[in-house]
């Protein structure tokens, strides 16, 4: 269910050893242009720290924006522009529910990451992930009829894929996206690339 999916997060974060854990998910990717801001962030005497009267922030939020149907839109409906994934590591701390931010006592002053680039959420831009999803989904809520439903049309275009039958992807991009993420438009398959490993 959603919620086993925050508490393998959670279980993560406790082999976690630094003084800041940073939640990123899998279908999700960090512009190379935020790291230094976000390492800044956690420099443990920082100028920022001073222009806000020494208050030393738990937690902060960053920005999302969250694209689908192979890179040509954005998705609006996903649900949050803000979320809180950086956090000063205590055991207090809990990825909740799906895992789409922490929360925890930790959590309760938090600040703005306003990084140069959004993350980007991109795990529906890739249609042979999109179906799986939905077929899991349905397996997971079996009361629900509109999952039901969309499981169906999904196992159809998975058949469609597997013959072949299916018009290959564009990769042409109508938004500025970063470079990173250039060689996966037109995939059909989301894949974590080793220099993606390796910021």
């Amino acid at each position: 269910s959603g919620g086993a999916i925050g508490e393998m997060q959670t279980e993560t974060m406790r082999e976690c050893r630094g003084r800041w854990c940073y939640l990123l998910q899998a279908d999700e990717v960090m512009p190379p242009e935020n790291l230094p801001y976000l390492r800044e962030l956690c420099a443990p005497r920082r100028p920022l720290e001073r222009a806000v009267g020494r208050r030393r922030f738990n937690s902060y939020r960053v920005d999302f924006l969250h694209l689908a149907d192979n890179f040509q839109r954005y998705d609006t409906q996903a649900g949050y522009r803000w979320a809180i994934r950086m956090v000063r590591n205590r055991r207090a701390i809990v990825s909740d529910l799906d895992g789409w931010q922490l929360k925890g006592a930790g959590c309760s002053l938090v600040g703005t990451a306003c990084l140069p680039r959004p993350v980007y959420h991109v795990g529906y831009n890739f249609p042979i992930n999109v179906w799986r999803k939905r077929i899991n989904h349905a397996a997971l809520y079996p009361d629900l009829p509109h999952y039901q439903q969309n499981a169906e049309e999904a196992r159809r275009q998975l058949e469609h894929f597997e013959q072949g039958t299916l018009p290959p992807l564009s990769r042409d991009n109508p938004f500025d996206v970063p470079p990173i993420l250039a060689p996966l438009i037109g995939e059909v398959q989301y894949r974590v690339r080793p220099e993606l490993l390796d910021l």
